[in-house]
């Protein structure tokens, strides 16, 4: 996740996939080229465009504040 956050515009699909899916995270569903995530427990989404080599930073910033605040519980 440090690697996210030095450098967001990097973050490949399958490089977020890997680490929500640490977090357990599920995919929950598809809708063109965007994925939604799901944590089964706490019902926290994450959700991103899935077209590209890599990520908008957008998405990646969004996923890094999801996951720190899942942190602490």
């Amino acid at each position: 996740m440090a690697k996210m956050e030095r450098a967001p515009r990097s973050v490949s699909p399958d490089d977020l996939v890997a680490v929500i899916e640490s977090f357990g995270f599920e995919k929950d569903r598809q809708s063109g080229s965007h994925v939604i995530y799901r944590h089964p427990a706490t019902g926290s989404k994450i959700a991103f465009a899935h077209r590209r080599p890599t990520l908008d930073a957008a998405y990646v910033k969004e996923a890094i504040r999801v996951l720190r605040s899942m942190e602490g519980e």
